[in-house]
């Protein structure tokens, strides 16, 4: 009976209210026809109903992240005090800019309604395919656009382009990673599955039309990574078949070898805006501080400054605009200076914990989804500030969750 009811979907209503979540978070892929109002006030919506549902059922979580995920909210909420006492910002328009943590209710939401992992999935893997869709047909129907993650005309997205890549971003890249790695890993292990191999081709090409090269480059390093590790016992035998396919990989490139020569070039062109990430940790790591109780600061950090406070316009003119240095560019670094030492060290302890779990060969691409977080969180934003990365984490979370505790395989 306890195996049925543990077994049994959630109602309807619910699972809609979950994809409706994915894709608030999302702003349905960041569709540029709706106002950004309209998606925040919705945005308030679900987050109210999330924080509700989650709140008020009294039902007892065993997650094994959930002291993990409350550390982060914990921390993401303290640092309204320094934003108040050193910058001035108002307590509610801190809490407003920080609802976006709000989404790590997923985790439990996904709980407290026995959420099945398979559907958890196939909806992580449904968005992984819209998304790679988009940015696919994008291409080709450029200057026409309707999804992109800013607000560009059309020679701003001239200007951001890499060589022949337009760079047109949409939100989120991860669920086309994610969708990657467990691509990779069924076809690493069935070579002779065409199909699965064409699908892989085709969430490849979508990565790399981002045009972003610490995810390009991450990737196909993990991607290398995995290969190699496919069978330990026959490492040598990966190494000479890894050999022998790369006149195959050789071949491709040719196809592809303008767009990988500018992102080269344009990797050497942009030395100079990698030294200026130098300058924003050094920066930012010991510089951008209150003068008096520091220590308070280090702990806590600064605050996340809102755009309409007397702080987020001094971020906003004397960082962006005067010195050209953004916080967000440093990921984990910069998230110090934002929120304080027991902030990072709340997300290096859960990143610490998951990667050092044992998966299963089902859900092993998991494990690469969060290595491949891990080592972009120095070069990019902060991932726990960003509403789009938020419930990825937390779903992913979830599934972990369950693959340990159920000691079930996933997927066949």
């Amino acid at each position: 009976m306890r195996h049925q009811i543990l077994n049994k979907n959630p109602h309807i209503l619910l699972r809609i209210f979950f994809i409706l979540m994915l894709l608030a978070s999302l702003r349905i892929f960041s569709f540029n026809a709706i106002d950004v109002k309209i998606f925040q006030y919705f945005e308030l919506l679900l987050l109210g109903i999330l924080a509700l549902l989650c709140i008020l059922n009294t039902k007892k979580v065993r997650g094994s992240f959930s002291k993990n995920f409350g550390f982060i909210v914990l921390f993401t909420f303290t640092a309204s005090v320094p934003a108040y006492f050193f910058h001035g910002q108002s307590f509610f328009l801190s809490f407003f800019i920080s609802r976006v943590i709000l989404y790590i209710f997923i985790y439990k939401f996904l709980h407290i309604y026995n959420f099945k992992v398979d559907f958890v999935l196939k909806v992580l893997f449904y968005i992984g395919w819209i998304w790679a869709a988009i940015m696919i047909i994008q291409a080709y129907t450029f200057p026409n656009i309707w999804f992109v993650i800013k607000d560009l005309d059309i020679d701003l997205v001239l200007e951001r382009s890499r060589g022949e890549v337009l760079r047109l971003n949409i939100e989120d890249v991860r669920y086309g990673v994610l969708l990657l790695f467990s691509l990779a890993f069924l076809t690493i292990n069935n070579l002779t599955n065409y199909t699965k191999i064409f699908y892989l081709i085709i969430i490849a090409v979508a990565i790399f039309l981002t045009g972003t090269r610490q995810i390009i480059f991450t990737c196909i390093l993990l991607l290398i990574i995995m290969y190699l590790n496919k069978n330990k016992n026959r490492f040598d035998k990966q190494i000479i078949n890894f050999i022998m396919l790369l006149p195959i990989f050789f071949l491709i490139s040719i196809f592809i070898f303008p767009y990988f020569t500018s992102l080269v070039t344009k990797s050497n062109e942009d030395f100079n805006m990698q030294y200026v990430r130098i300058l924003e940790a050094k920066f930012y790591i010991f510089e951008y501080w209150p003068k008096n109780n520091a220590f308070f600061a280090y702990l806590f950090g600064n605050g996340w400054e809102h755009g309409r406070s007397d702080y987020g316009l001094e971020i906003h003119n004397n960082h962006w605009k005067s010195m050209g240095f953004y916080r967000e560019d440093i990921g984990i670094l910069g998230a110090f200076n934002t929120f304080g030492f027991m902030y990072v060290v709340s997300i290096i302890a859960f990143f610490n914990k998951i990667l050092k779990l044992n998966f299963s060969r089902s859900t092993i691409f998991i494990k690469y989804f969060f290595l491949f977080l891990t080592l972009t969180y120095f070069t990019g934003s902060n991932f726990f500030t960003d509403n789009d990365v938020i419930p990825i984490i937390a779903c992913l979370a979830f599934v972990v969750d369950k693959n340990v505790i159920n000691k079930k395989y996933l997927h066949k």
